[in-house]
């Protein structure tokens, strides 16, 4: 019987318990939680900044596609600057310190190192876009240091031989 009321006791004290805790918070709401509350949701409820620079990265990359693209290409240029879009652009900021740029740096004299330096692919072209100011902060157009390069279909015969030179190089 003693075990008995001790559950019992126990059961009841709980139940006091809780209902105290209860009643505290719906009559009087801690102030550190409910500042905390509004904190956290006043943080959710910030646009993302990342999203926001990403899009403008992405218009401004857009934009002066759509600019050189017809200056560069005058035969398909026009027609595919019209097409382009967002979804259509694989990009990539790029350093000074990359073996490959410092690369495309030297054998292309003409274009000079600038801080903001980004590769473009889309469809059948890649391009190389400097700007001067962030594009990712700014509304920005790039500079006259651009190269756009058209990838040419190879035909079977081009294939077959660049294969057999492939081959012939490394087995010597």
């Amino acid at each position: 019987m003693p075990a008995r009321k001790i559950r019992g006791l126990y059961a009841v004290l709980c139940l006091l318990t809780a209902t105290s805790l209860a009643a505290q918070t719906s009559e009087e709401p801690d102030p550190s939680q409910l500042a905390r509350d509004f904190y956290n949701g006043y943080l959710d409820s910030l646009p993302d900044p990342r999203k926001q620079q990403r899009a403008l990265l992405e218009q401004n990359l857009l934009k002066s596609l759509k600019r050189i693209l017809p200056k560069e290409d005058p035969f398909d240029g026009r027609q595919v600057a019209d097409g382009l879009q967002v979804s259509d652009l694989a990009f990539a900021r790029v350093q000074r310190t990359d073996p490959f740029v410092r690369g495309i740096l030297k054998e292309l004299p003409h274009l000079k190192e600038e801080e903001f330096m980004y590769i473009v692919r889309f469809g059948s072209y890649m391009a190389f876009l400097c700007y001067r100011a962030d594009p990712m902060k700014f509304r920005v157009d790039e500079t006259p240091n651009y190269m756009l390069i058209k990838k040419k279909p190879a035909s079977d015969g081009e294939k077959e031989q660049s294969t057999e030179d492939h081959q012939k190089n490394q087995a010597q």
